[in-house]
Order: C-alpha cells, then sequence, then structure tokens
C-alpha cells in the first residue's frame, strides 16, 4: 500500500519517514515522529505529507496555514533524503548471506548522507543529539558489490560524571561550544556492506559555519569499522562552532543485500 503504520498507544511511526521538509525545524529530524510531535492537536492522513504533494497538516478538521507546506519549494535536504530510497533500494538478484571479507583499515564503502545535530556544552557539561539517513555503495572481498542504505542516531548529556542518552553512552559525553545545523554529507568507510555499519559506534564531530558558510566533519568508530563523512560549504546550513563525542547507533534493514 505504500503507507506507513502508527503505533497509536506512543504516537510515532513504526517506519522511517524520508521527507525532511524544513530542515531548520529540528521536530523533522526525529523521522518516526508524527505532525512534529503534537498527535494530540494535529494529524496528517497519510503519514508523509511531503512538500508539493497537496496533502496538509490539519487541526480539528481545519486546515492550518501557518503549517501548511504545500505552497513551498521542496528543500534540497528532502529531496536528498527522498533520493535515497530511490538509488540505494536493493536489488532482490544480491546474495545475501554471504561472509564478508578479513578486516581492513582500507576504504570499502562510499556514499551520502543527509541529517542534523543540536549541541551545547561547556566540557564538562552539555548536550547533544544528532540524526542521519544514508546510504551507499560497499566492496566486498570475497563477493563484489553491494548497496544498502541505514539510520543514525544519538542523543546524550551529561554534567560531570553523571551521564545519560540514547543510545546507552559507553563513555561520558564531551561536547564544547554551540552548533545547530542540518544538510548533506559525503562518507567513505571501510565496512565491507551496510550490514557492518549497524551497531554501536563512538561519533566524534566538528561543525562550525554561518548559515551556508559551514563545514562539518564527523569520525565515527566501532570495533574494526570506521566511518568517516564531510560536509562541505553550500551543502547544508550551520550556526554556531562545536566539538562532540558521543555515543552513537546505526540501523539497517536485514533484508538490504551484501555480506554479514
Amino acid at each position: 500500500m505504500n503507507g506507513r503504520v502508527q503505533d497509536a498507544v506512543t504516537g510515532t511511526f513504526l517506519s522511517a519517514d524520508l521527507y525532511i521538509g524544513r530542515p531548520m525545524n529540528t521536530q523533522n529530524y526525529n523521522l518516526y515522529g508524527y505532525v512534529y510531535n503534537n498527535p494530540l492537536t494535529l494529524n496528517d492522513p497519510t503519514g508523509y505529507c511531503p512538500p508539493g504533494t497537496g496533502q496538509q497538516v490539519t487541526k480539528a478538521g481545519y486546515e492550518l496555514e501557518e503549517v501548511v507546506i504545500t505552497a513551498e519549494r521542496p528543500s534540497w535536504l528532502s529531496r536528498v533524503a527522498h533520493a535515497f530510497g530511490n538509488m540505494f533500494k536493493r536489488k532482490p538478484s544480491r546474495p545475501q548471506g554471504q561472509k564478508c571479507g578479513a578486516p581492513s583499515l582500507a576504504p570499502h564503502g562510499v556514499g551520502l548522507s543527509a541529517g542534523g545535530n543540536a549541541e551545547a556544552g561547556v566540557g564538562a557539561a552539555g548536550a547533544a543529539g544528532q540524526i542521519s539517513t544514508g546510504g551507499g555503495y560497499f566492496h566486498n572481498s570475497n563477493g563484489g558489490w553491494s548497496s544498502g542504505t541505514y539510520i543514525s542516531y544519538g542523543a546524550a548529556a551529561n554534567a560531570g560524571s553523571a551521564t545519560a542518552g540514547t543510545p546507552t553512552q559507553s563513555s561520558t559525553p564531551f561536547v564544547a561550544g554551540a552548533s545547530l545545523g542540518g544538510g548533506a554529507s559525503l562518507f567513505v568507510t571501510n565496512a565491507q556492506s551496510v550490514h557492518q555499519l549497524e551497531g554501536s559506534f563512538t561519533t566524534y564531530s566538528l561543525n562550525v559555519g554561518i548559515g551556508p558558510l559551514q563545514a562539518s566533519v564527523q569520525l565515527s568508530v566501532g570495533g574494526d569499522i570506521w566511518q568517516f563523512g564531510i560536509s562541505p560549504p553550500v551543502a547544508g546550513e550551520t550556526l554556531g562552532f562545536s566539538v562532540s563525542s558521543v555515543t552513537t547507533n546505526t540501523e539497517v534493514d536485514p533484508n538490504n543485500d551484501g555480506c554479514q
């Protein structure tokens, strides 16, 4: 049916939404959220409400003009995120369950991602949140090329040694400075399939910019796997300067092709 299933108890969806209609609205980066996480007063008949489709969020049966996004041109970030679903769809003919080659520090994968972050801190205390969705092509030394998509997220706060976050933080988070931004990135990784990107990572980030005059660099390390991403100027929008280190979690569709 090409629809999305909502959990009526939690007010969230069971699958992620690839549309990010308003990049500067942080509620848009909760891809499982429903109508800006305000389900008591708003409703979305389709579960997508993508810009430019004629669908609208409504309140008590009446159109809310102030939140209607159909008159806006679809943002570049929305178009990039939506493109991932088409660029990196699994090819059913690809072999699955094949064992990956021996771990190597050399790059084996390349791709694109889109996401956002918000963080502020003074080192000894701070908070950070980030989410991204992406996809790429990966080379397995035992069986050629495969493709796949993923979603990565993390949120953490600390005051001294007291720490809270999702996923559970493997070490004390560190945040210095403050920044808010979103954009597209290029990434390279030594993962030989998207399945090797699944799990917990320590993610180091550097964000700096004023609007589109920005740059963001991110390195995620988990076990033998690393992923390095960079968002160059004009590829996104950032306000502020910050450096951080938090534990993030990456999820992939088990039906993606590639070695495991």
